[in-house]
């Protein structure tokens, strides 16, 4: 299979902040996977893993949360769990389908915590 290709996007978060996002595979017709890295690193941790998921056909976003890489930092130094869980919720809307959520220890908290809040019932 040949590799995805990489479209790096920006999407605005409902506090108005940007989150940096590198889309691979978006025409892929199998459910999308969100990867979130772990304190201070940035989405390029996920680069290989991420490109072997989607020459499988899922759709992966790879997600600089807020204050790392080339996302935005906050001006009100809000860099909570609470606040990244938000963000997250601007990217599940620009996907539009459910995800299947992959996170590295701070990546991992801001998934589990949006399973709570950002689900139906949550």
């Amino acid at each position: 299979m040949s590799a995805a290709t990489i479209e790096t996007i920006r999407i605005q978060t409902s506090d108005g902040l940007h989150v940096a996002c590198d889309v691979l595979g978006r025409s892929g017709s199998r459910c999308p996977v969100i990867f979130l890295h772990g304190g201070g690193q940035t989405r390029h941790s996920w680069g290989s893993t991420a490109s072997q998921v989607a020459v499988n056909g899922h759709p992966c976003w790879s997600v600089d949360l807020r204050g790392h890489g080339e996302s935005d930092w906050a001006a009100d130094g809000d860099y909570s769990t609470e606040a990244m869980v938000e963000d997250l919720g601007a990217i599940l809307t620009q996907i539009g389908r459910p995800p299947v959520l992959v996170g590295a220890s701070m990546g991992g908290l801001v998934g589990l915590m949006s399973e709570g809040k950002l689900r139906p019932g949550g």
